[in-house]
């Protein structure tokens, strides 16, 4: 089952146990049991879309700093969010990744200067809906940005 979305939080203003509680519900026995699953699951996958598919990304830290600068005004946007997407190929469900900042606001994480609505993503150029929409961080994937082999990806 896929999460809709995630955090990497900056200075959350939630209770330290609350935090605790939350960042430690995955062990890592489950999150390389996670991982292994999904690598498998890649593997399944045709071949057009095994050759497209992303086992991990790397979010730089002058990505992280965009991401969390982006306000302008000298204090930094307090997570951010990751989206899990999906493209079609051949058939298969071949997952993609998208960083946003994130804003703590009543007691919440909202994403940073997204429009609630009334614009149309699909039907924009690139110009238009880029300029309509926050800075979205740059994910480098693997295959291309990969680690050296550890427990997590072997």
């Amino acid at each position: 089952m896929w999460n809709q979305c995630s955090f990497f939080a900056v200075k959350p203003k939630i209770k330290t146990t609350q935090t605790k509680n939350l960042f430690m519900a995955n062990e890592w026995k489950n999150v390389r049991q996670h991982i292994k699953a999904f690598r498998s699951y890649i593997s399944g996958l045709s071949d057009l879309a095994k050759t497209n598919a992303h086992s991990s990304y790397v979010l730089t830290k002058e990505e992280i700093d965009a991401l969390l600068n982006q306000r302008g005004d000298g204090t930094k946007l307090n997570a951010i969010r990751i989206y899990f997407g999906a493209e079609m190929i051949n058939g298969d469900m071949v997952p993609r990744i998208y960083a946003v900042g994130s804003d703590f606001v009543n007691n919440s994480y909202d994403d940073y200067n997204v429009p609630p609505n009334n614009i149309d993503l699909e039907t924009a150029t690139i110009p238009a809906a880029n300029a309509a929409m926050p800075l979205k961080g740059n994910v480098l994937p693997c295959p291309n940005f990969c680690p050296k082999t550890n427990v997590l990806n072997n």
